[in-house]
């Protein structure tokens, strides 16, 4: 297999996409030492759990660190194999020294452009991943890893995501993992890790039945619900952000 194998579906509907991490020792490993770490050397403490849909959701979080979704992998309860990263086509899929990921942890494709196609396939992507047993998916509003901490304005391609693919969207925020492992970092530090979980809502909520069909006002919903999604990280940033 190739990394081509896991990026190109070869049906319109991603049937094509191969899942490795479902099946692989490697992960199942994977999976064991993050809990242990997250228990031991990086406590991991989470809020809101309860708070979680039935699957399948999309998990909007902040981000900080490599670490990130492993965090929001172990937070949820689930496990690791059940749970898809999306992840940038070019980052991880078109550098061949980055395709033993693929062994570890379910990458799915997302194409960092703009343009319908660019859309399309990500959509192709992430229903194939839940079409064949996932039932949740991380991605990061923002786009990239902070440097400084801060957070940057979240962009729409989340909600146009989870209205795409009618499930519900669930913000969360992840605090301490930019001391663990900052950007630029190789050396995990021990340190008080945090995932808070917000309120589940759905994208199509901010649309009326029969204004689904109007490009304008969708695109003011997914900006709507973008901005709910944001409001409610950053206030769940604020919320625990000092508690030890």
């Amino acid at each position: 297999m190739s990394a081509e194998d896991f990026s190109n579906p070869n049906k319109s509907d991603g049937s094509g996409i191969e899942w490795p991490a479902r099946h692989s020792r490697l992960a199942n490993s994977l999976e064991v030492f993050c809990k242990t770490v997250f228990k031991i050397y990086c406590p991991l403490t989470v809020h809101g759990a309860d708070k979680l849909p039935e699957p399948p959701y999309l998990i909007c979080s902040n981000h900080a660190s490599h670490i990130d979704s492993t965090m929001l992998m172990a937070a949820s309860g689930l496990p690791f194999r059940k749970i898809g990263l999306i992840a940038a086509k070019d980052y991880f899929f078109d550098q061949s020294h980055r395709f033993y990921l693929h062994y570890m942890l379910n990458l799915v494709p997302i194409a960092r452009g703009t343009g319908s196609k660019a859309l399309k396939d990500s959509i192709v992507s992430c229903r194939s991943f839940l079409n064949n047993g996932g039932q949740v998916l991380i991605i990061y509003p923002e786009g990239t890893r902070s440097t400084t901490g801060q957070m940057s304005r979240f962009k729409e391609g989340a909600s146009i995501l989870a209205n795409d693919l009618d499930i519900p969207v669930v913000p969360a925020c992840v605090i301490g993992s930019d001391k663990c492992l900052g950007k630029g970092s190789y050396f995990l530090r021990p340190g008080k890790l945090t995932v808070a979980f917000g309120r589940p809502f759905r994208v199509s909520d901010w649309l009326a039945y029969d204004e689904k069909d109007d490009r304008k006002t969708a695109f003011i919903a997914y900006r709507e619900a973008t901005a709910e999604i944001e409001r409610q990280v950053r206030e769940l940033f604020e919320t625990y952000k000092d508690q030890k």
